[in-house]
């Protein structure tokens, strides 16, 4: 019989509080807060285009993920059937660092300490997390993370999915890497990327999301590739031609010290260059800074302002099925569910297979 550890994690912020400051003119970097406008996370969902909720929602699983795979269900607890909640704070630091890790709660039978040695493996291995944010400044931030001990009998799944014959892995110690870091990869992609000839009449010009799979022995494939922008398929052949440039740059993910297979996503832009395009290219990339002032209002509460911003945004672009998307969102969370529907049929018009077609129908059928 093997017995595994089902955790269960809610991250819990309570009000502001000043724990170190006295009256003495001690600088706000000094206090340590327990909530503020943009609360830590867990580093590895600070790429791409997502609102905060998504970034958030990333981070819990990618915590939850560490802590699942490196806690023990220690023998004494096991023995003796005990089971609850271990609660723990800490503080994540102006430095993205976890600091004064303690035990608030806990239920015996080691599973205080394992719980803390979990949270202590965060120093040592030097895991920098996404700063709370005041004021536009990194702060101190408390932390209370509870993490429930539940002993079952269940197996389980493997950490990886077969994909043609191939074991993909899902959960790795070290991930995909890019060798020069995500500021070579920038530089790689602009600098390699060709544009086709076949958009300069129409000045086309978007972004392409790749997921490619990067193999253990750092070859690579590309598994499939979204077109936001309605391209065509003479920009997806500069994509497919570029994959294979980047042989040899990437060290593999990593799992029980081995080289891994895994799937590592990367977005292509295509910027026509020709003089005639100038004009529409200052267009589309002052609209992408709307697109995240619109997708910051949301993430304030402020969608109604987030939505007239996108409305303008998608003049510029109104095939561009991410910012749709953007749109759609928002006029969900404001329960606007027809004008939301339009926005997610108009996508699913103009792509063969929008990448969340099966929400569509559960949607529109409100």
């Amino acid at each position: 019989m093997r017995f595994i550890l089902l955790i269960f994690i809610t991250l819990t912020l309570i009000h502001s509080q000043n724990l170190f400051a006295q009256d003495n003119g001690n600088t706000q970097a000094e206090k340590i807060y327990t909530v503020v406008e943009e609360m830590p996370r867990f580093p590895g969902c600070e790429v791409g285009i997502m609102t905060t909720e998504e970034r958030y929602e990333c981070a819990e699983k990618s915590m939850l993920n560490f802590i699942y795979s490196t806690i023990v269900y220690p023998d004494s607890a096991r023995a003796h059937g005990t089971e609850g909640r271990v609660v723990l704070q800490f503080v994540v630091t102006k430095n993205g660092r976890v600091a004064d890790p303690t035990i608030l709660k806990d239920i015996g039978d080691g599973c205080g300490e394992e719980a803390l040695r979990v949270l202590k493996l965060m120093q040592e291995n030097n895991i920098i997390w996404k700063p709370g944010m005041k004021d536009s400044l990194a702060v101190n931030v408390k932390y209370t993370l509870p993490v429930k001990f539940k002993i079952k009998e269940y197996t389980p799944p493997p950490p990886y999915t077969i994909l043609n014959g191939d074991s993909i892995y899902l959960e790795f110690e070290t991930g995909v890497e890019f060798k020069g870091g995500d500021d070579a990869l920038k530089i790689f992609l602009a600098t390699e990327t060709m544009y086709p000839s076949s958009g300069l009449d129409s000045c086309l010009m978007g972004s392409m999301k790749s997921d490619l799979i990067i193999k253990k022995d750092g070859s690579v494939e590309l598994l499939e590739s979204i077109d936001f922008s309605n391209l065509g398929t003479d920009f997806l052949f500069e994509v497919i031609k570029l994959v294979p440039k980047t042989e040899g740059k990437w060290t593999p993910a990593t799992y029980e010290g081995r080289q891994v297979t895994s799937i590592y996503p990367i977005r292509v832009e295509f910027r026509p260059t020709s003089a005639g395009c100038k004009t529409a290219v200052d267009e589309y990339e002052a609209a992408l800074v709307e697109v995240e002032k619109a997708v910051t209002l949301h993430d304030e509460g402020k969608s109604e302002e987030g939505i007239a911003t996108m409305d303008k945004v998608i003049k510029v672009a109104p095939t561009n099925t991410e910012w749709l998307y953007f749109r759609g969102v928002m006029n969900l969370n404001l329960n606007n569910n027809d004008l939301a529907c339009a926005d997610f049929q108009q996508i699913r018009n103009i792509l063969t297979y929008p990448w969340y077609e099966k929400w569509i129908d559960v949607i529109c059928a409100f």
